[in-house]
């Protein structure tokens, strides 16, 4: 009788601890199912769907250079986020650079629906290479290689032009654009 009930034992145990090192080998699986994140989709086709959803006819080049002239331009501004520290009550919240924002005078004809609208199909043409690079080089509307995020707000005395990117280095980058736009404008 002990023999029966130490084999029992025996193949219990084993049945268990097979049991438990599958569950083991399981959960790392599960896990890696549970956080599989879908890869970013290529910059170039992100830009072909904002081309096709926010370009039109009444959307061109042309129509947007008098947002690029010396009369329209007032000034350029870093846009500042809140981010959390993550720790408990030590640190709180600090500010990260996140764009830039570029205030303009009102220009006849423009709404600030459409110049969202315009400047947005305008940054996918520059990322699909549909502008020359050598037009307009401080451009800080889009970024090479890079899409930036867009919004545009009416002001009492014309358009708040709120320009983010989706990194640090993208926020620098598009805010020492912002001021070299400006200071361009400026000089003229």
């Amino acid at each position: 009788m002990q023999r029966s009930r130490r084999s029992i034992r025996r193949s219990g145990a084993l049945f268990f601890s097979l049991i438990g090192a599958l569950g083991v080998s399981l959960i790392p699986s599960a896990l890696l199912l549970g956080c599989a994140v879908p890869q970013p989709r290529p910059v170039a086709e992100q830009a072909a769907e904002m081309e096709r959803a926010r370009c039109g006819a009444d959307v061109d080049e042309a129509s947007l250079a008098p947002l690029f002239s010396s009369d329209t331009v007032d000034s350029a501004e870093p846009i500042y986020t809140a981010v959390s520290s993550g720790g408990r009550g030590v640190g709180g919240n600090y500010s990260q650079l996140s764009g830039a924002s570029i205030r303009v005078r009102a220009v006849k004809g423009f709404s600030a629906t459409w110049l969202d609208r315009a400047l947005e199909c305008h940054s996918a043409r520059r990322v699909l290479g549909h502008i020359p690079a050598t037009t307009l080089p401080d451009d800080p509307f889009w970024l090479p290689g890079r899409m930036v995020n867009i919004e545009v707000a009416a002001t009492h005395a014309g358009f708040q032009i709120f320009i983010r990117g989706q990194s640090i280095k993208d926020a620098e980058e598009i805010l020492n654009r912002a001021n070299a736009f400006v200071e361009a404008r400026a000089r003229r």
